[in-house]
C-alpha cells in the first residue's frame, strides 16, 4: 500500500508563559500529519508535538526526511525512530486510516473530560486558589489543575496541604507532573491522596516510557499517563497460564493515541518472566504492531539482551 503524505507545521503563542517540568513555554507548535490512501482515498491524521526543545528538533528532521509517497510498511518502521511524539502522530495517523480510530472505527470518540481551571505552578497557586474558590458558588461543578514537579518535592508537598485543606468536598484536583517525578516521589505523592475522592487523576507522574512504574502507580489510584487528558482505564480480565487478557477501556475507547499505548503495555509485560502472551480483546493492538515488536525481542534475545531501560521502544 502506498500513501500520500502530508505534513503542515503549526505554532500559536499562548495567553501566558506556562511553566511545566520541561521548561516555560511561550508557544505550542508542532505538525499535523495526513495521510491517504491512495487506492481507496482513506484519510488518517496524526499531530506531533513534542513539548521539549531538543526533541522538536529531532522530530523536525524526521518530518524534512519524509518524501511526499511512501509504502506504508516503511511508515510503520519509522515510529520507533524518533521521539515518543513523532511515532505518536505516524501510528494515530495509520489507526484512523485502518479504522481503529475516528470515523470508520466500531466506537465513537470519546467525549472530552469536563475543562478544568489550571492553576499557577508553585506557591502562586495558593493565591490563585483563594480567587478563585471565592467565585467557587457560581460553579456547580469545579474543577482545578495543577502543574507540579516544577519546585522541589518537599515544598510542593507543603502547598499541596494547604490547597487540600482549602478545596471544597465536591471539587476535584488534577495534577500533572509532565514526567518530572521518579517513582518514589509518584509514590508518595499517590499514597497521600489516593483515597482521596477529590483527586480527580495523576496526570503523567513517570516518564512515558516508564510502563512498568506507571502500571505500578495505576494500582494505588487513578493515574493518567497520557498527555490529552482522556481518562483511560486498563481492565484485566484473566491471567490464566500465563496469557494476559484484557482491555483498554474509559477514555481509550475512540482515543487516537490507544494503539500507541497498547503496543507499550504489550512490550512491557512480554518481557516479563512467565508471560506466555497478551491478548486485548477488544483489538486495541494492531497486528503489525503486534509483529514488530515480536521481531524486536527476537532480536533482543539473539543479542544477548536489551541496552534500553525495561519496557522502552526505541
Amino acid at each position: 500500500m502506498t500513501l500520500q503524505l502530508q505534513v503542515r507545521p503549526f505554532s500559536f503563542l499562548l495567553l501566558q508563559p506556562l511553566r511545566t517540568a520541561t521548561g516555560v513555554l511561550l508557544e505550542r507548535r508542532g505538525w499535523l500529519l495526513r495521510f491517504c490512501d491512495g487506492d481507496s482515498g482513506a484519510l488518517g491524521w496524526g499531530e506531533v508535538a513534542p513539548l521539549r526543545s531538543e526533541q522538536w528538533l529531532h522530530c523536525q528532521t524526521l518530518l524534512e526526511d519524509l518524501p511526499q509517497e511512501m509504502r506504508r510498511d516503511q511508515l510503520e518502521a519509522l515510529i520507533h525512530q524518533g521521539p515518543g511524539a513523532f511515532g505518536f502522530g505516524l501510528g494515530a495517523a495509520l489507526a484512523e486510516l485502518d479504522g481503529v480510530v475516528g470515523v470508520h472505527a466500531s466506537q465513537p470518540w470519546q467525549a472530552a473530560p469536563p475543562p478544568a481551571q489550571l492553576l499557577p505552578a508553585g506557591e502562586r497557586m495558593l493565591l490563585l486558589l483563594d480567587q478563585v474558590l471565592e467565585q467557587a458558588p457560581a460553579k456547580p461543578l469545579l474543577t482545578l489543575k495543577w502543574k507540579v514537579a516544577i519546585e522541589s518535592a518537599e515544598l510542593e508537598r507543603c502547598w499541596l496541604e494547604q490547597l487540600m485543606r482549602k478545596l471544597p468536598a465536591t471539587a476535584k484536583l488534577r495534577l500533572d507532573a509532565n514526567g518530572g517525578w521518579d517513582r518514589a516521589t509518584a509514590r508518595s505523592w499517590l499514597d497521600a491522596l489516593a483515597n482521596d475522592p477529590r483527586l480527580d487523576w495523576l496526570e503523567q507522574p513517570l516518564a512515558i516510557d516508564d510502563r512498568a512504574g506507571l502500571e505500578q502507580l495505576a494500582e494505588i489510584g487513578p493515574v493518567q499517563e497520557i498527555l490529552d487528558e482522556h481518562d483511560g482505564v486498563v481492565n484485566v480480565i484473566d491471567t490464566t497460564d500465563g496469557n494476559i487478557m484484557l482491555s483498554l477501556d474509559g477514555g481509550c475507547n475512540g482515543c487516537s493515541s490507544t494503539p500507541m499505548t497498547a503496543m507499550q503495555i504489550y512490550y512491557s509485560l512480554k518481557k516479563l518472566d512467565h508471560v506466555n502472551d497478551v491478548i486485548f480483546v477488544n483489538g486495541e493492538l494492531p497486528e503489525y504492531m503486534r509483529t514488530f515488536i515480536d521481531q524486536k525481542m527476537a532480536k533482543e534475545a539473539l543479542s544477548g539482551g536489551d541496552d534500553n531501560p525495561p519496557g522502552e521502544i526505541v
